[in-house]
C-alpha cells in the first residue's frame, strides 16, 4: 500500500476517478496502464523520463505496460498549449525516431514486460470511411472546448482542421490498447478526457487518468524542453548528464531529487535542510551522482563526478569526451553546435557565443561567423560543462 501511496502522490497534479484507481489498486487486478510518446524528435529527457519511472513502477507492482510511440500522431504534433500549427514532420522521420526511443526507453522500462504499438499500426490502414466514423464519435461542442482552439479562433490566429485530428487520434489511442490507466501530463488534459470519451462511445470502461507535474529546465524556471535548450537528454553521456544536474540552481535541487530519483520525502527534507545550512554545492553532487547512477550504473557515474572535479576543481578538460564527425573539413562554428546536438536552435548559438561561453581548443569564440578547420581534430566547448570533441 505504501508503494500505492507513493505512485499516486509523488509528482502527481490530479487523478481521474481517483477513489476508482485506488480500488481498483487495492483489488490487486491487474491492469493496462497506457503512455503515448510522440517521436518528433530522436531525443527523450528527463522530463519524459518522469512519466517513464511512473510506467515501470506499475510494472512493479505487476500491471501491463502499454506504451504508444505516436509515429502518426507526431506528424501532425500537439496543438496544446501552441499559438500556431506546428510544422508537419515526415512519417518516415517519426518511425526513425520511434526506433531510437526504445533504445532510451529501455534504461527504464523492464522490456519483457512492455507492450510496444506505434500508432500506424493501426492508422495506417484506416480507409477514410472508417476516418469519417472515428470523427462521428466526439462533438464540435466537445473539440471546441478546447482552449487553445477557443484562444486562436478568439485572436484571429491560424486554426488548421488537421489539428483537431490530434486529440481524437490519442484518444483512439486508448480504445485500441483497451487501457485501463492513462499516464500523462496535467497539460494534456483535454487529450487524456478525449480518450474516455472514445472508450465509452466504442462500449468500453472509461481509463482512469493520472496527470503528472513538469519537470523544470535546467534554468530552473522554465518546463525542460528541447526548443529551449535547457534538457539532459537520455542519449547524454555520463559527463554530460552529471554535468548539466551541476548546472541547476540550489532552488530547484528539492524539485529534482523528487521527479528523478527514488529518494523518499524524509530524505529530500534532510537534503533541504542541508542546502539551507551551506551544503548545496555537495548534496547536487549526490543529486547528479543518483540520476547519472539511473541511466548510466555506478561505475559511469562514479566516473562523472571525477571528471567534474577535474574539470572545475582542477581546471582540466574530461580524460573522455563524446566526439562527432561532420563528414567536411571545414564548418561554421554556429553549424557544428546545432549539428552536434550541443544546442537547439541558431538563436541559442549566438547568444551563448555573445556571452562569451563557447571556447574552442580553449580559446573563446567572439565571432558567430567564424568558419572551423577540421584538418585536425578539435576540442568545442559550450558552457562551463559541455566538451566534444569535433573532426570531419
Amino acid at each position: 500500500m505504501k508503494n500505492i501511496q507513493d505512485l499516486l502522490c509523488r509528482g502527481v497534479k490530479e487523478i481521474v476517478v481517483k477513489k476508482d484507481l485506488e480500488q481498483a489498486l487495492a483489488s490487486g487486478k491487474r491492469l493496462r496502464v497506457k503512455l503515448g510518446l510522440d517521436p518528433n524528435i530522436p531525443d527523450l529527457h528527463l522530463g519524459h523520463a518522469f512519466n517513464l519511472r511512473k510506467l515501470r513502477a506499475f510494472q512493479d507492482l505487476g500491471h501491463t505496460a502499454g506504451l504508444i510511440i505516436g509515429d502518426y500522431t507526431a506528424t501532425i504534433g500537439d496543438p496544446s498549449g501552441k499559438d500556431k500549427s506546428r510544422e508537419a514532420v515526415d512519417a518516415k522521420a517519426t518511425s526513425a525516431n520511434g526506433k531510437q526511443f526504445l533504445e532510451q526507453i529501455f534504461k527504464i522500462l523492464d522490456k519483457d514486460k512492455t507492450e510496444v504499438h506505434p500508432n500506424s499500426e493501426w492508422f495506417s490502414k484506416m480507409n477514410f470511411l472508417e476516418v469519417l466514423d472515428l470523427a462521428s464519435k466526439i462533438s464540435m461542442e466537445h473539440i471546441m472546448s478546447h482552449e487553445t482552439f477557443r484562444q486562436r479562433i478568439a485572436k484571429y490566429q491560424p486554426f488548421f482542421l488537421h489539428e483537431i485530428f490530434y486529440p481524437l487520434m490519442q484518444g483512439y489511442d486508448s480504445v485500441m490498447v483497451r487501457a485501463d490507466v492513462e499516464l500523462g501530463a496535467l497539460e494534456q488534459k483535454f487529450n487524456l478526457l478525449t480518450g474516455r470519451r472514445l472508450q465509452r462511445a466504442f462500449g468500453q470502461k472509461e481509463q482512469n487518468l493520472l496527470m503528472t507535474d513538469y519537470l523544470l529546465g535546467l534554468d530552473g524556471r522554465e518546463k525542460m524542453s528541447k526548443s529551449l535548450g535547457n534538457f539532459i537528454s537520455l542519449r547524454d553521456s555520463a559527463t554530460q548528464m552529471f554535468g548539466k544536474v551541476m548546472s541547476i540552481p540550489d532552488t530547484a535541487i528539492g524539485h529534482y531529487f523528487e521527479m528523478c530519483t527514488d529518494i523518499r520525502e524524509s530524505e529530500i527534507k534532510e537534503f533541504e535542510k542541508r542546502i539551507k545550512a551551506g551544503e548545496g554545492k555537495q548534496v547536487k553532487i549526490e543529486l547528479a551522482h543518483k540520476i547519472t547512477e539511473i541511466y548510466h550504473g555506478e561505475k559511469g557515474a562514479k566516473k562523472a563526478e571525477q571528471d567534474f572535479e577535474a574539470v572545475f576543481a582542477q581546471n582540466k578538460m574530461p580524460d573522455k569526451m563524446d566526439k562527432h564527425s561532420f563528414g567536411a573539413q571545414k564548418i561554421s562554428i554556429v553549424g557544428a553546435m546545432i549539428e552536434s546536438g550541443l544546442v537547439a536552435s541558431r538563436s541559442e548559438a549566438r547568444r551563448l557565443i555573445e556571452q562569451g561561453g563557447v571556447k574552442i581548443n580553449g580559446e573563446k569564440v567572439g565571432d558567430e561567423n567564424l568558419v572551423v578547420n577540421l584538418s585536425k581534430p578539435k576540442i568545442l566547448q559550450v558552457g562551463k560543462r559541455r566538451f566534444l570533441k569535433i573532426k570531419k
